[in-house]
């Protein structure tokens, strides 16, 4: 994915040399509240015309809380009717000293198919350098590779997308005032659930 700024000496990754596959969009703040700390949800990722997302073998939209107790934690989405709903689970309490994240502005964002080299990237090595925001493709785990059972039929939910929190945006502080790590999004395609967790060192 592009569409933000890339580094002063960035990695081929800022750079992709194949045709965007499909465009969408970043960020803002959705009128759908959290059941379980009542805060307005986020988004996460618009599909927009990626390839699976017009004909619902792909969610139309990922969404997230920001929360700090929601989003150290996983947060489950039912797409069944085509928006993304959260599926409720307990409500918690907010803790008083949890500041409210920063709405990442809206923002366009292009596909582009990874060259094999960067199919697999390492987010150890990667010092903030590389484009490890993807969709599709294998995780780069920041500490065990952990996939989330889906809530419907208890089988495991693959990765359908990544964002880094250091991607570095223009005058804004992005993704970083939600994580310094990694948000993952998993999909569970037979049931349209979705899935959200983080990890971080």
């Amino acid at each position: 994915m592009t569409g933000w700024a890339a580094l002063s000496a960035p990695s081929p990754t800022w750079h992709p040399r194949t045709p965007a596959v499909g465009h969408g969009r970043i960020g803002g703040e959705l009128s759908t509240c959290c059941p379980e700390c009542g805060w307005e949800l986020h988004r996460l990722l618009d599909l927009g015309t990626f390839p699976g997302a017009d004909d619902r073998e792909l969610p139309g939209e990922l969404v997230t809380c920001v929360a700090f107790n929601c989003t150290w934690d996983e947060q489950f989405f039912d797409h069944a009717d085509g928006a993304a709903r959260p599926i409720e689970r307990p409500a918690r309490p907010r803790a008083d000293w949890q500041p409210r994240p920063e709405v990442l502005p809206v923002l366009p964002v292009s596909f582009h198919p990874a060259p094999a080299r960067w199919q697999l990237q390492d987010w150890m090595w990667s010092n903030g350098t590389q484009n490890l925001n993807r969709l599709g493709g294998a995780g780069s785990w920041i500490q065990d590779a952990i996939y989330p059972s889906c809530p419907r039929c208890r089988r495991s939910m693959p990765v359908l997308a990544q964002v880094d929190g250091l991607t570095p945006f223009d005058d804004i502080l992005g993704w970083e005032s939600w994580t310094e790590g990694l948000m993952y999004a998993f999909w569970c395609r037979e049931c349209r659930v979705s899935a959200v967790s983080t990890q971080q060192t």
